[in-house]
């Protein structure tokens, strides 16, 4: 039997992190340092980050979708270290630097005299435990998850969708909307990599509030036919409307470039890539962000992080992951 092709294009995908991360260098074992800024052990030093802390950016955000009216949309991730501690000291043992991980990710919108959203329309569900392995400078490292993705919704009948189309039309809405109450769901086993490729400033200290830094993460999702949490995946159903199609397709592969000015002031810059590992680069999905973590308001002496993004492709909701669309939103993040 021949080399799996869709497990030769993940790791192909994966190939620039891969190289530029030493992960012979995460089993090297040197002196370790004391326990110093960069914390161990004592979660209660000020500015230090807990064990539990967030996992994706928060953010509160008027959000305009192709096909939605716009919205108000909230996210909200969070995610618990299973040990004291998060991140080791530098130079810590092999054993201290792998530390188990759950987190959760929800996302909820809601429409403001246009549709039905009460109290929120669910968008995504993403709970995950993953395994976090740490390179011996405290700053790098590796996950393996295995996570479950959702969009909370109930329609997987042909019965239950064409209700829901009439009575959109009996309310006088666009019978379009019943594809946003498709139940979608996946179980899918996980690899996310970080790789720091350059630092400036005076502080470079791993996790320091001042330090300047331009990270590059990869990640791989495979979604699993049956999952423990899922069961059956739920890629599609024979009353929607196009062609039979399969997550797999849009999603899986992503590489995210940040650049970071500092952790409390100046701007965060991403630019994330995303493909299918199914016909690897067929549809893509390019999402920009720019958060000013201090925008200064012109009526007052207090700031905000403000944050703005733009992103073309599919996915930018589970119901119609594989329809093109794009969208753009303004906000305020809570990193």
């Amino acid at each position: 039997m021949g080399p799996n092709p869709l497990r030769l294009r993940c790791l192909l995908f994966l190939a620039p992190v891969l190289g530029a991360c030493p992960s012979a260098a995460l089993f090297a074992q040197e002196p370790a340092d004391p326990p110093g800024w960069y914390w161990h052990g004592d979660n209660d030093l000020p500015g230090l980050p807990r064990r539990m802390e967030s996992h994706m950016p928060n953010y509160i955000a008027y959000n305009v979708d192709e096909g939605y009216d716009g919205h108000v949309d909230f996210r909200f991730s969070l995610k618990y270290s299973f040990f004291k501690y998060s991140r080791p000291y530098r130079n810590a043992r092999l054993a201290d630097r792998i530390v188990p991980h759950a987190a959760f990710t929800a996302r909820m919108s809601q429409f403001i005299g246009t549709q039905d959203s009460s109290p929120v329309l669910g968008r995504r569900f993403n709970p995950e435990l993953f395994l976090r392995f740490w390179s011996p400078n405290a700053e790098d490292y590796f996950d393996l998850a295995y996570g479950h993705e959702s969009n909370g919704q109930n329609i997987n009948a042909g019965e239950e969708y064409r209700a829901k189309q009439d009575s959109l039309v009996a309310d006088g809405d666009d019978i379009a909307l019943a594809d946003k109450f498709i139940s979608r769901g996946w179980d899918y086993v996980g690899f996310t990599t970080r790789k720091s490729l350059f630092k400036w400033g005076e502080d470079q200290e791993p996790g320091s509030p001042a330090t300047k830094e331009l990270v590059l993460y990869g990640r791989v999702q495979y979604f699993l036919d049956d999952g423990f949490f899922q069961g059956k995946s739920e890629d599609y159903y024979d009353f929607e409307p196009g062609p039979a199609t399969e997550r797999e397709q849009f999603d899986g592969l992503s590489m995210l470039l940040r650049m970071d000015t500092g952790k409390v002031t100046g701007f965060k810059v991403t630019a994330q890539y995303i493909t299918g590992y199914d016909g690897m680069f067929d549809r893509s999905t390019v999402r920009l962000e720019c958060t000013a973590k201090d925008f200064g308001l012109p009526w007052s002496d207090a700031s905000l992080p403000l944050t703005v993004w733009w992103q073309d492709g599919y996915n930018a909701d589970l119901a119609t992951y594989n329809r093109q669309s794009h969208s753009f939103g303004i906000g305020i993040e809570f990193e």
